[in-house]
């Protein structure tokens, strides 16, 4: 998601388009804001279970 929203618009084809088809530039801002926070959620899953160990 953070890398290649405009794929995730597709999959999700959201009523979140422009008049050609394109996403929304709030669209692509806030699915990279989600997939940000999704990678930093993994991080920190990770390092808990390691420090767990």
């Amino acid at each position: 998601m953070l890398f290649f929203p405009e794929d995730i618009f597709e999959i999700v084809n959201s009523r979140q388009n422009e008049a050609n088809g394109e996403p929304t530039r709030s669209f692509l801002i806030g699915t990279r804001i989600g997939g940000a926070i999704m990678i930093l959620l993994g991080i920190a899953g990770l390092v808990v279970t390691i420090l767990r160990l």
